[in-house]
């Protein structure tokens, strides 16, 4: 059989005249993680170390007190005095004088020592404070200079250790070396907690390798790109990756998926990541991720200012692809399989269009009332595909589902060249003219255009939590304990009949992508769940993908993709291996002796 090279800049894939067999590339001259630390550019050495405040009393951790002890009580004169009222969580302030083998410590809040679970804020403050405190310590010594700095663990290594990692990392992958920020390395102060801090640098290293995914701009991360970042991680760790392109897609008769894909000139990929421990014998856990590497909205086209975040329209396939990595390299006890179909939505005379219908793989026909909402064709093909190749126990879902862009002002528009109207246009008032309807809050925003995000989880959220919908109520238990372990939280969303009537109420299609009414994020996932058949959870990321400017955390960069909910999803599967595990105890222990079964 005849081979040729598809691709002369990809490694990983050859096409044959018939079909497409996949070629892995276990290694690659290029680091596609985004996270490799290398060399340091400063010997400057730097120390976090920890203090607990409650009202106005200060209480240092027990690597505090050693330093304090060591310099004289430098570290109490200092609390003492002006550090008394302003030090609070998530606020470090750095020292030059206290001890000689570092030239800088940064001392930072904790908040309260009492702090614990918070029922109503459904999350473990403990663990989340110490995030906080370290990495607004790392930030502010990182900021100095520093090339290497020592955290205080405090009570939990492991968090400290996610809070320093995601502190340190920035990403600059296209500034000049002069103007790029001092690279550090971070390890802990002493060695007890190493295990956990080893376990909390492996989470955190994996979410800022979904933030370098996320991050770059679409045309160095295309389709062929991501694909080829799996490959180059993943395999080594022993995941078994397989990338098909269109032709194998078309193939399988992926419908809706192809319909997506054919705007843009990019070959789409559809990605299989097989986790199987070799002692694990259970169904596995099917995780499907919506990976489109720009998203312009089709014909239904997006503000240009929205455009510039939709580089990140594939931050569900980061967030599947580190969470497979943190289970690889810890080698959990769980069989995990990934379907991830990767595309562009673009705009082209072969795009899809407004009204078109196609037929999912379950057989499915479904109207395409709107192109800006693709990740329901996409995930509709994956999960009716994933399913029947895996046969799961249970299915995840992550995709940027609900970001829409509506222009403050600019509420509907019939016509063309009618832009320079808003000009004339008095402050609060409405205008009907030639079919253009507008509502101005001042003359000022009109002029702008300045773009507003609507009717999506970021609208009920602001950022604080992603939102999930779930057919199993312990499936979602388990979902709610991991973002209560690891800070970031999930909120459960309805996902009731009525939203579901909202898709399936036209009489000419079985379903519509996007339905009736308000709820996007509730029809979205009414329209997902006709494509599952098992325990299900539904994560709707488009809220905390990116950071935002007015939540940001001390340990996450403002403004730039976030990388969430990564941690919480190996959470999760670490959860579910460990209840396995369990139940395989359990059901030993019940086992009948020899002589009990004879008798």
């Amino acid at each position: 059989m005849r081979i040729t090279k598809l691709f002369s800049s990809a490694k990983l894939i050859e096409r044959s005249t018939n079909c497409c067999r996949v070629v892995r590339n276990y290694c690659s001259s290029k680091d596609t993680s985004g996270t490799k630390e290398g060399k340091t550019d400063s010997n400057k050495k730097g120390l976090v170390v920890g203090v607990y405040k409650t009202k106005n009393k200060f209480e240092l951790t027990p690597i505090a007190q050693e330093i304090n002890q060591k310099s004289g009580d430098k570290l109490t004169e200092h609390l003492n005095s002006e550090l008394c009222g302003e030090l609070r969580l998530g606020k470090a302030f750095t020292l030059t004088d206290v001890v000689p083998e570092y030239s800088a410590i940064a001392i930072t809040c904790f908040g309260p020592k009492d702090a614990g679970y918070n029922a109503l804020e459904s999350l473990d403050e403990a663990r989340e404070n110490i995030r906080w405190g370290v990495g607004a310590g790392v930030k502010l010594l990182k900021a100095r200079g520093c090339g290497l700095i020592e955290v205080d663990p405090a009570n939990a290594p492991d968090a400290a250790a996610e809070g320093a990692m995601l502190a340190a990392w920035r990403f600059q992958k296209f500034k000049t070396k002069d103007s790029r920020k001092t690279k550090c390395h971070v390890k802990l102060y002493g060695n007890e907690g190493k295990e956990l801090w080893t376990l909390g640098a492996i989470y955190g290293e994996a979410q800022n390798w979904a933030r370098y995914l996320s991050d770059m701009p679409a045309n160095k991360m295309t389709p062929v790109d991501l694909a080829q970042a799996a490959i180059d991680v993943l395999c080594p760790l022993g995941v078994s990756v397989e990338a098909h392109d269109r032709e194998w897609i078309k193939a399988q008769r992926m419908q809706a998926f192809l319909a997506v894909a054919r705007g843009s000139c990019d070959t789409p990929m559809f990605l299989e990541c097989i986790y199987r421990p070799g002692a694990v014998t259970a169904a596995p856990v099917l995780l499907a991720a919506k990976g489109v590497t720009f998203d312009s909205g089709g014909l239904c086209l997006k503000d240009c200012n929205m455009m510039l975040d939709n580089r990140g329209s594939m931050a569900g396939a980061a967030v599947v692809l580190a969470a497979i990595k943190i289970i690889a390299k810890l080698k959990l006890p769980i069989n995990v399989s990934a379907v991830i179909p990767i595309c562009e939505n673009m705009v082209s005379g072969q795009c899809m269009k407004v009204g078109d219908v196609v037929k999912a793989l379950n057989g499915l026909s479904i109207e395409i009332e709107n192109t800006d909402m693709e990740g329901r064709l996409m995930m509709a093909d994956a999960l009716v595909y994933g399913q029947s190749l895996f046969k799961p126990a249970m299915v995840i879902d992550v995709a940027t589902f609900t970001l829409q862009c509506k222009m403050t002002n600019m509420i509907r528009m019939s016509c063309c060249g009618c832009y320079k109207v808003w000009n004339l246009i008095p402050t609060k008032k409405f205008v009907i003219d030639s079919g253009l309807y507008l509502f101005a809050d001042t003359a000022k925003s009109l002029r702008n255009r300045e773009p507003q995000r609507i009717d999506g989880v970021l609208m009920a959220t602001g950022g604080g939590a992603f939102g999930c919908f779930s057919n199993s109520e312990s499936a979602w238990r388990a979902v709610q304990a991991a973002g209560v372990v690891t800070g970031d939280r999930p909120w459960r969303f309805p996902l009731w009949k009525y939203f579901h009537k909202q898709i399936t109420n036209d009489p000419a299609v079985d379903l519509r992508n996007k339905g009736s009414g308000h709820g996007t994020p509730c029809l979205g996932a009414a329209f997902l769940k006709n494509f599952v058949c098992c325990d299900w959870v539904h994560m709707d990321i488009t809220g905390v993908g990116k950071v935002t400017e007015w939540g940001a955390v001390p340990y996450l960069q403002a403004r730039r993709m976030s990388g969430r909910p990564a941690r919480t999803l190996a959470a999760l599967l670490h959860h579910v291996a460990a209840a396995s595990a369990n139940d395989k105890d359990k059901n030993k222990k019940q086992e009948p002796t020899p002589c009990a079964a004879k008798s």
